[in-house]
């Protein structure tokens, strides 16, 4: 009968640790849980900010990318507009050089040469 005492008292104190291991178990487990949900809502917090600035960098690049055509486009106009006056102050160039002959033959009939 003191062997079954034994037995029974050493089974009960082996249960009762088990439940103290179980419990502990749970209790990490909660923990671990716990920890997790935190995580996930730090993961998705951090997620929208990400998606956020890619947003903005998106912007940022239209942006510049509208800047740079219209730049682009002003290039050409003011190519274009050099081309035209440089194309006018050439023909203003010979219409004053023919001028000159001209009056310069004019001279030279009226002096006799």
């Amino acid at each position: 009968l003191n062997d079954a005492n034994d037995q029974i008292a050493s089974l009960r104190e082996e249960l009762s640790r088990t439940l103290g291991l179980l419990a502990a178990a749970r209790d990490e487990a909660a923990a671990a849980s716990t920890a997790r949900t935190e995580l996930e809502v730090e993961m998705r917090s951090m997620r929208h900010d990400a998606e956020e600035i890619a947003g903005r960098l998106d912007e940022h690049e239209s942006e510049h990318d509208a800047e740079l055509r219209a730049a682009a486009r002003d290039g050409k106009r003011l190519a274009e507009a050099l081309r035209e006056v440089s194309a006018e102050r050439d023909l203003y160039l010979r219409r004053s050089a023919e001028y000159e002959a001209r009056l310069a033959a004019k001279e030279g009939e009226r002096d006799g040469v």
